[in-house]
């Protein structure tokens, strides 16, 4: 019978086990903040702190920031006669049931190989002349609308705007290793947007679906973007919160307690090691992070329809995070004064 049981303890044991041993990862900012909080709680009496998530102003809706493209009228007859320049296939896709629900990243392929394929299309001799006329309008009607077509992409395409959104999961400390990847995405993006625009034909030549969507896919697989969002409005909810508790908390009768001075000592050890030794370099990582990735991010949506609720979500939650950054700061300093002892660097 001991032996029957014996398995069944260890079982109960693994799964008791197991939260411990996944936990033994890098922290994440709420775990950073909860520890610093309870830390701090225990030597001045602070209630539990259950800060809000910060509240943005949500992205538009997407039927309200696609522009609506004309169509192309081409009849049967006209696509047999395309057969003779390699155009018939790719207008018999587009034109098809699954052509018609593209994706906008697939839709920007398939019109940047349109352009690509019709301007020697033009000059092919097999083409009678009304159909060369009906191309050559379809040729500049396809030039204009381009830069639309971008833009229905980087503000529309799922994928892209799910990482505009952000997510419910903030970054962990280390994550700067893992920005290349999402930086070389979105300078490829960012320099295709630039080059599109401008009507680049190389570019035209050489982008197609499959590019466009690798980089896409890129930003899906790291989630970086939708991570950072949410990590600047965490560790700026959770800051904001606790330096509310802290600024309504009375060091003058604090300081004049016979316990001041041992009290101050063991904030001195929670500010060192917490605040200076893992909260401090974890800010600055991330601020880090928001160096790299707000520039180019602010090159692909700065003139778009986006534009102001993206810098409510991205660049002033940063600068926000940075306010009360020193407005914590300024109360250890106040502590430090107010207590007339040193708690900022340890005794020689």
């Amino acid at each position: 019978m001991q032996s029957i049981q014996q398995p069944k303890v260890m079982l109960l044991l693994l799964l008791v086990l197991l939260p411990f041993i996944g936990s033994c990862s890098k922290p994440a900012a709420e775990d950073l903040w909860q520890d610093y909080h309870s830390r701090l709680a225990r030597v001045l009496d602070l209630p539990e702190l259950q800060p809000e998530l910060a509240a943005v102003p949500p992205l538009p809706p997407v039927r309200e920031l696609y522009q609506t493209l004309a169509e192309n009228k081409l009849t049967l007859l006209d696509l047999v006669a395309l057969r003779s320049c390699g155009l018939q296939q790719l207008v018999a896709e587009r034109n098809n049931s699954l052509g018609k629900t593209m994706t906008p990243a697939n839709q920007l392929g398939y019109e940047l190989q349109l352009l690509h394929q019709l301007q020697p299309c033009l000059q092919h001799p097999a083409l009678d002349s009304g159909l060369r006329a009906q191309l050559a309008e379809i040729y500049r009607q396809k030039q204009q609308e381009l830069p639309v077509v971008v833009d229905n992409f980087f503000l529309t395409d799922l994928t892209l705007r799910q990482q505009l959104q952000g997510s419910q999961r903030s970054l962990q400390a280390g994550e700067t290793l893992t920005v290349a990847p999402t930086m070389s995405a979105l300078r490829a993006l960012a320099d295709m947007q630039y080059q599109l625009h401008r009507l680049d034909n190389k570019t035209i030549a050489s982008t197609n679906a499959g590019v466009i969507n690798q980089q896409v896919g890129q930003l899906y697989q790291s989630q970086l973007l939708a991570d950072w969002q949410y990590s600047l409005r965490l560790n700026y909810s959770w800051l904001k919160a606790l330096n509310q508790q802290l600024e309504h908390f009375d060091l003058d009768k604090f300081c004049q307690r016979p316990q001041a001075k041992p009290k101050a000592e063991i904030l001195r050890n929670i500010l060192l090691q917490q605040f200076i030794g893992k909260i401090q370099p974890y800010l600055a990582e991330l601020d880090g992070i928001s160096q790299q990735l707000q520039p180019l991010l602010n090159r692909m949506y700065q003139h778009s329809a986006i534009k102001t609720a993206f810098y409510q979500r991205t660049e002033a939650q940063n600068m926000a995070l940075k306010i009360q950054l020193r407005r914590h700061v300024a109360w250890w300093q106040q502590l430090q004064q107010q207590c007339q002892v040193k708690i900022a660097s340890k005794q020689g």
